[in-house]
């Protein structure tokens, strides 16, 4: 936890230390990218800014298990063993993917009143369709 009561990527702090991990980047790129939607004191939510520390962590320990994945290879180079850090790996990015689809960069787009009303309307001529008649007469069911 850091001194304002939320919980700091570690990546980002290697930024401050000038040691660059994948996580780091992946932070720099995302804040990038939100200055880059050009809207003004823009933010990323509580519920964005976790999804980016779980990523950035994923893609630290993806980069942790590539390194030791490398070693085995120029090492032992034991089939099984590099077939399960190679899992891991790719579940580390999988992992880190869809923590970054939770991030939106874009504002949703304002929904049209026209089409709105047309398609309330829609749905409404729907409900009335399949109502149930009894007699040739609409029945309430509430």
């Amino acid at each position: 936890m850091s001194s304002n009561g939320f919980r700091e990527c570690r990546s980002y702090n290697r930024i401050m230390t000038g040691d660059r991990s994948a996580g780091a980047k992946l932070r720099a790129k995302m804040d990038a990218a939100l200055v880059a939607t050009g809207i003004a004191g823009a933010e990323f939510t509580e519920l964005e800014t976790e999804a980016i520390d779980a990523a950035c962590a994923a893609a630290d320990r993806a980069e942790q298990l590539q390194k030791v994945y490398d070693a085995e290879l120029a090492g032992q180079s034991r089939p099984t063993t590099l077939a399960r850090l190679s899992a891991e790996i790719r579940h580390c990015e999988r992992q880190s993917l869809q923590m970054l689809e939770r991030v939106q960069l874009m504002p949703e787009p304002v929904k049209s009143a026209r089409h709105q009303r047309a398609a309330n309307a829609r749905w409404s001529r729907r409900e009335r369709v399949n109502q149930p008649v009894a007699d040739g007469h609409v029945v309430s069911m509430r």
